[in-house]
């Protein structure tokens, strides 16, 4: 889950198609040309406004009115 405040565009574009790709990296872990890598997440997202997760999320990030939740279809490295 990713906490969401914004995104109102990506929101109303879920509408007609909900897939997600995600860029995330790390230089803690081992990349294929060293340290560091990346990887993106493939999955399709919808956003939450209630919930135990959500309330979980807003404890953390009281500015949140929403999160975003991606169920992982995929997930590749890159580096």
């Amino acid at each position: 889950m990713i906490p969401a405040a914004g995104m109102h565009s990506i929101e109303q574009d879920f509408a007609a198609d909900n897939h997600v790709t995600v860029a995330v990296g790390s230089k803690e872990v081992e990349g294929t040309q060293g340290p560091g890598a990346g990887f993106h997440v493939h999955g399709t997202g919808k956003f939450v406004d209630a919930g135990d997760d959500f309330d979980e999320m807003k404890a953390k990030f009281p500015w949140l009115s929403r999160v975003l939740e991606i169920e992982i279809d995929d997930i590749e490295q890159r580096i």
